[in-house]
């Protein structure tokens, strides 16, 4: 079994509640993929200099309001 930790850079004006659904809906898609015990998500609103893990990955999902029907197939 493995444990996962995703980061992803939500909009900085998105609703509270919003992101959480982001974060949540990401945990849960993965805790479901084969082999994934648990899921560690991080939201954050940028990439800065002090986020030494987000600096090592080049591509980033940029979550918008749009974004949470990406996490329907988990339903």
């Amino acid at each position: 079994h493995n444990v996962v930790e995703a980061d992803i850079i939500v909009d900085e004006s998105l609703a509270l509640r919003t992101s959480h659904n982001i974060g949540e809906s990401a945990q849960y898609c993965l805790e479901q993929l084969d082999g994934i015990e648990r899921a560690f998500v991080h939201l954050d609103i940028t990439a800065n200099a002090f986020s030494g893990k987000l600096e090592s990955f080049h591509s980033k999902y940029w979550a918008s309001a749009e974004a949470i029907d990406s996490f329907s197939a988990c339903d």
